[in-house]
């Protein structure tokens, strides 16, 4: 049975918020862009990312790539970062190389498709660069098998990539790898994972030490002390009201069995 079988299943192409992990890459030069961007101030935002990007910024030029989803951009239709999407899409068409990795599109989909393509390309030439949240983010790419997917599904690709990611810190990285071991397509146990990346702080995997440890169920180590740990803090924080739920319930549901006290 599958560690995810009782959780919400969600969508690795909307789940994630903008990471922050930036690996062996400074964010310093791109910082007041990055914060434009959250801002949704996308107008300076872009036009910040599309100078830094000219001269070979790794973060820009992630952040460039990570905003296109398909058709949609806020970074696109401004007439100064055009030009180096087109410019990034016209290495791509000299790469065949790359172009082995990536979905032909139905020709209705191409406008959207030519843009997904060159987005893509800049997340590898940033995680190529070492700049962890691209990492993390190309390892995510060749997970997903979507109508927008640009990227073949390719979970060896996805290993490597979310290895170097996880290496960098990224909690959701080695959260994916716990779903790739799983499948059998990463290294170590699914648990050894899923317990790594929730002592970086992945509300996922939170639930599924609490949910497995109080037991030892699924291959998860008995850890009664662990699992309520976890059940604590998802109970107390505001970013997931789901899990908050959730925990709060189970811790409830203890309470009541003369199991858990505060």
């Amino acid at each position: 049975m599958s560690f995810l079988s009782n959780i919400v299943v969600f969508s690795l192409a909307s789940a994630f918020s903008l990471p922050v992990i930036a690996g062996g890459i400074s964010e310093d030069g791109a910082r007041s862009a990055i914060e434009a961007y959250k801002a949704k101030n996308y107008q300076i935002a872009c036009n910040k990312f599309a100078d830094l990007a000219a001269k070979n910024d790794p973060v820009a030029i992630y952040y460039l790539g990570y905003d296109v989803d398909f058709s949609n951009s806020y970074c696109l239709p401004i007439t100064k970062t055009l030009k180096i999407y087109t410019d990034f899409w016209w290495g791509i068409v000299r790469d065949r190389n790359f172009k082995d990795k990536i979905n032909k599109p139905n020709s209705s989909l191409l406008i959207g498709y030519i843009s997904g393509e060159a987005a893509g390309k800049m997340i590898e030439v940033s995680a190529e660069a070492g700049y962890g949240p691209a990492q993390t983010r190309l390892g995510q790419l060749y997970m997903r098998f979507e109508v927008d997917a640009y990227f073949v599904r390719n979970l060896d690709l996805a290993a490597k990539w979310l290895q170097k990611g996880s290496e960098s810190g990224s909690d959701l990285a080695e959260y994916l790898l716990g779903v790739l071991a799983e499948n059998g397509a990463a290294q170590g146990t699914p648990a050894e994972h899923y317990i790594k990346a929730a002592d970086r702080g992945n509300f996922y995997s939170m639930q599924l030490v609490a949910q497995n440890m109080y037991n030892g169920d699924n291959g998860f180590p008995k850890d009664r002390e662990k699992a309520l740990y976890y059940l604590k803090i998802l109970a107390n924080q505001n970013e997931d009201m789901n899990k908050k739920k959730w925990a709060i319930t189970v811790i409830q549901n203890l309470y009541n069995q003369n199991v858990y006290r505060n």
